[in-house]
């Protein structure tokens, strides 16, 4: 689940740049760090069970959950849903990770 991220623009000049233009798009950060949140009760509930080194790694994935969903929820970071569409095919939908500047 990591990679690498872009802001809004990027996104925007690629997908322009490729012959595609935007239709809409959805700002779904709220539910997305709902679903962080989740995550990381599943991941606390499962560390119990493991051994050291592999609760070890947990503690360091859940860092990392952290990180995101609270850039999520104080706005340092932004879940969207982007639209877009190429006059030679069919319309598709894409799911972008951006940080606000």
């Amino acid at each position: 689940w990591c990679a690498q991220i872009g802001t809004l623009n990027e996104y925007l000049e690629a997908a322009h740049a490729a012959g595609f233009h935007e239709e809409s798009i959805e700002d779904v950060s709220i539910a997305a760090a709902r679903f962080w949140s989740l995550s990381l009760s599943l991941m606390q509930s499962e560390e119990r069970d493991l051994d050291a080194s592999a609760s070890a790694r947990m503690r360091a994935s859940r860092r990392m959950h952290t990180m995101v969903r609270d850039g999520l929820a104080n706005g340092g970071l932004r879940y969207l849903l982007l639209s877009i569409d190429d006059p030679t095919c069919s319309e598709g939908a894409i799911v972008l990770p951006q940080k606000r500047t």
